[in-house]
């Protein structure tokens, strides 16, 4: 699990934009460095946003603003980021 994530913990994002930490310096991140922890930065979006979404719905009662039949990602699918 860890080797998975210590390639995004070596990017950072800043005034300078996306940079990698290379020991003593920071040099510009490549294209396939930004796109890779971009994708990783949805994914972990959207896994959040499913969780809030499932807590939401689960206790009515304690949310009465939320209405699940107006919940975007309850009534569309997504595939390859193709809206269905």
């Amino acid at each position: 699990m860890k080797a998975a994530v210590l390639p995004s913990l070596a990017l950072r994002v800043g005034a300078a934009g996306v940079v990698r930490y290379g020991g003593e310096t920071f040099d510009a991140a490549s294209g396939g460095d930004v796109a890779a922890w971009s994708r990783r930065v949805r994914r972990d979006a959207a896994t959040l946003l499913d969780a809030a979404c499932r807590q939401l719905a689960s206790d009515p009662a304690a949310y009465p603003e939320y209405d699940p039949a107006g919940d975007v990602r309850r009534r569309t699918s997504i595939a390859g980021g193709v809206v269905l």
